[in-house]
């Protein structure tokens, strides 16, 4: 059963390289898992792993919010955002290799060292599936943050960013509310719209260029 949690983010990065097809994206995977190994020895040797968790979910929020989201998604890749010199475009692409590079080591990591010997279904797959919708909802949105921004499209500049904190804030959410064993039922339905959330958001972009494309073809005529 752990073997989904060892694989789905390797397999994520096969698919994306398979489809970009650049030599590139090498080096941010390289540099995504290498900083994970540095972290995890870190932790290895200086923290202790296993937390007693509160029954609070404010504080659990919190954790969860910073350990699983905020360091990786954005200290390490503004860190890498600031000292790469390449163009802003590249800059925006190596997102989604970095940070799935980074969770390919860091999610098991955490999973494996802060859990007892048993291991939840939670655990094995919806929380590595979530991680990794995060990664692709926050991918999309700086992709198309950075397009409306340069296109003065303040309505996606500001469904960009809001989707962008989204992406942040809601695998904490579920995260917390998992760990004061919260009604499931309703983690499992906070969950599933956010793993289809990155499709949607991409469908809505696709109707709303097509339909900005018939009005300027209907202006044309």
């Amino acid at each position: 059963m752990i073997t989904f949690l060892l694989l789905l983010f390797p397999l994520a990065l096969t698919l994306y390289c398979c489809w970009t097809k650049e030599k590139k994206d090498i080096v941010p995977i390289f540099c995504g898992i290498m900083s994970a190994v540095v972290v995890c020895a870190f932790k290895v040797f200086f923290t202790y792993s296993h937390r007693i968790v509160p029954f609070s979910f404010s504080e659990n929020f919190i954790y969860y919010l910073f350990r699983l989201s905020i360091f990786p998604v954005c200290v390490l890749y503004l860190f890498f955002f600031l000292i790469v010199k390449d163009t802003k475009e590249y800059k925006v692409k190596l997102f989604f290799p970095l940070i799935s590079g980074f969770y390919t080591i860091y999610m098991p990591y955490y999973i494996i060292s802060s859990s007892s010997a048993i291991y939840s279904g939670y655990d094995l797959f919806l929380r590595p599936l979530l991680y990794l919708s995060l990664v692709c909802l926050a991918a999309i949105s700086l992709h198309y943050l950075r397009k409306s921004i340069l296109d003065k499209n303040y309505l996606f500049i500001a469904i960009s960013g809001l989707l962008l904190i989204l992406a942040l804030l809601v695998p904490a959410i579920s995260d917390a509310l998992y760990a004061i064993n919260y009604n499931f039922s309703l983690i499992i339905l906070i969950d599933v719209f956010y793993l289809v959330l990155p499709g949607l958001y991409l469908l809505m972009v696709f109707i709303f260029s097509l339909s900005n494309k018939k009005l300027s073809d209907k202006k044309n005529e």
